[in-house]
């Protein structure tokens, strides 16, 4: 089962979708012809009916939606014409086919469904572990939107790079960490936490791959992904099939660490800097300056704490003590993780940024 915001998924493959991936890859082979590495890789785990990430299912029906118009050309669907089966056939099986489609659309709808029904306690207040001075780049870029179609996102998301060679596979992180940000954000310079676990799931299901190196330049992020990223690394580094190592020759701060703890080793230049453990929630209480300009916000709400931070609300004692105990929380789940394979650092000492 796939955990997503807390309620539990079956992302397992069903035998119809395993099926189809497992004719793609028959196909392939004997055709020479039809889809990527990428989908190869897909193909196996859909053979082998893994238990995918709710982010791949959602990568799977992003991928159905941009290709279904490749199954209207005829080599594609009419087994009696020239060519057939077409390379995008063979690519759709390889993803799953008609019944992959159809699985991920059910899981993904579901996934909507988890989404309408919780709200965010903090209305748009985020929980970050970035190193502070950064704070106000970081939430520029993470914040710029622009009218832009799916399709471009999805294709930005696919075509994040990873340059590998010996065997050696190299995924760069520079940037600000968020999660599922939007195309422009990516232009601006940030880092999704969606598109780095891919590519490390990815070179992880790599035949030709034997190490893999996170090239790490960030001053950190928002909290969100950053702990379902610290856990794919650390699968890596547990299977022992492959190492994954993390390098920086300039910063690997707060959430940037967090994501590379669990690797079977961190190294940094003489001058980079390394560290700034820890997590904070940033609430302007702008209330007063409302109640100057005439202006009072009511909220209408159920449940104790929903709408807390809410801006134009004043916060009260038990609303601080609430969203400090939160704030808490996650620290406690970041550092524990970073003590969990950095024994030797002393919980005093893991906030400081080091060089």
């Amino acid at each position: 089962m796939a955990t997503y915001k807390g309620q539990e998924i079956n992302t397992k493959p069903t035998e119809a979708v395993a099926n189809a991936a497992k004719r793609g890859l028959r196909l392939r082979k004997e055709f020479k012809r039809g889809g990527t590495r990428v989908g190869v890789t897909r193909a196996n785990q859909l053979a082998r009916r893994d238990e995918l990430s709710t982010d791949t299912v959602k990568r799977m029906k992003a991928y159905f939606d941009r290709h279904a118009v490749d199954m209207e050309a005829p080599k594609n669907k009419d087994p009696d014409a020239a060519g057939y089966p077409g390379a995008g056939l063979i690519a759709w099986l390889l993803w799953g086919g008609n019944p992959g489609r159809a699985w991920a659309n059910r899981i993904v709808e579901r996934m909507k469904t988890i989404d309408e029904q919780q709200n965010s306690t903090a209305a748009d207040n985020k929980v970050w572990a970035i190193n502070p001075k950064h704070l106000q780049q970081a939430s520029a870029t993470l914040s710029a939107e622009l009218i832009i179609d799916d399709e471009d996102d999805d294709d930005m998301m696919d075509d994040y790079a990873m340059a590998e060679e010996n065997g050696v596979a190299i995924i760069p992180v520079a940037g600000v960490i968020g999660h599922k940000v939007s195309a422009v954000s990516k232009l601006l310079g940030a880092v999704d936490t969606v598109d780095v676990i891919a590519a490390i799931e990815l070179a992880a299901e790599d035949d030709d791959i034997d190490t893999i190196i996170l090239d790490i330049d960030s001053p950190g992020g928002t909290v969100g992904g950053v702990p379902e990223l610290a856990e794919t690394v650390e699968d890596v580094q547990r299977a022992g099939v492959k190492k994954i190592y993390a390098y920086t020759d300039s910063m690997m701060a707060s959430a940037a660490y967090w994501m590379a703890a669990g690797a079977n080793g961190i190294f940094a230049a003489p001058s980079a800097e390394v560290g700034s453990i820890g997590v904070y929630l940033p609430v302007m209480d702008t209330s007063k300056a409302l109640a100057e300009k005439g202006v009072t916000v009511e909220i209408f709400k159920s449940g104790k704490y929903k709408a807390a931070g809410f801006p134009g609300v004043a916060l009260d004692e038990e609303v601080r003590k609430h969203l400090q105990l939160e704030v808490m929380e996650t620290y406690n789940e970041f550092a524990g993780f970073v003590k969990k394979y950095r024994a030797d650092l002393k919980r005093t000492s893991i906030c400081k940024a080091r060089r």
